[in-house]
């Protein structure tokens, strides 16, 4: 009977040339390359302490996956130039897939951003993040690292709004947060997110249309919100999720009378 671990991809120690050596897209299957980072590395330098980089020849590719900064450190520390062959663990033909779940499995413990951990998930065909990624796209939004019209940034908070709260409210939040501000990157941070989620999770009368009005009207954008929620903290001391729930509910009402009103948010 086969082991379990004759399922997994089996690797060799063989040298490999390091200007052969590819990175893979960020986001795709490896993290943002960090100068900082890599000359860290290089400062405290030592050749005994050097790990062996890991490696996926594929499609006649030399894929660098774990060990970006070590192969720039091994460079910059003068130890090797770029003709020169490096011991790396080799695997051979895995998927884009197979590459990005490596990835994850190698990098659990170490520096990597939520953003890019977000990324290569979604390139490893894990469920959460590909779920969220559908959404987004139904909605006509996208990730980015960089700050620009219909792109998301916060993925920590789209996470959170997902495993809380469910599909049907992130949707529903990157809507209202969508059409609330014509789409701009900041309507779309870790707070916006997760305050605008809170809200419409608890309240069933919430009406989208009121909210996204109602939000608009302010000149400042979504800054005005904030204000709002990190006044309430100051007076307050309550977490800043909440706090930005409680200025949603108040701008809501204040377009709506009598029993069309929602329930205080520190009273429901």
């Amino acid at each position: 009977m086969a082991s379990k671990l004759d399922q997994f991809p089996k690797s060799v120690i063989r040298p490999i040339r390091l200007d052969t050596l590819r990175v893979p897209t960020p986001g795709v299957a490896q993290r943002k390359f960090s100068r900082l980072y890599g000359d860290s590395i290089a400062k405290y330098f030592s050749r005994g302490k050097f790990r062996y980089p890991v490696v996926c020849c594929s499609g006649g590719v030399n894929w660098l996956l774990d060990g970006q900064h070590r192969v720039y450190a091994i460079r910059k520390a003068g130890f090797a130039s770029a003709e020169d062959t490096v011991d790396c663990e080799v695997y051979d033909g895995l998927s884009e897939s197979e590459m990005a779940d490596l990835f994850l499995g190698r990098n659990r413990s170490r520096l990597v951003t939520a953003f890019d951990r977000f990324s290569v998930s979604v390139t490893a065909g894990y469920p959460r993040e590909n779920a969220i990624m559908e959404i987004l796209r139904g909605v006509g939004l996208d990730i980015g690292h960089k700050q620009k019209a219909g792109r998301v940034h916060s993925v920590g908070a789209l996470v959170r709004v997902y495993e809380r709260d469910g599909a049907e409210v992130l949707r529903r939040v990157l809507c209202i947060l969508r059409d609330a501000y014509a789409g701009t990157s900041a309507a779309f941070g870790r707070l916006p997110v997760d305050g605008v989620g809170l809200a419409v999770a608890r309240y069933d009368k919430l009406q989208d249309d009121v909210l996204v009005a109602a939000l608009a009207k302010d000149r400042n954008g979504v800054d005005d919100l904030l204000r709002r929620a990190y006044a309430y903290r100051e007076r307050l001391g309550r977490q800043l999720p909440q706090c930005l729930a409680a200025a949603v509910v108040d701008v809501y009402n204040e377009r709506r009378k009598g029993k069309r009103k929602l329930r205080k948010w520190w009273r429901a």
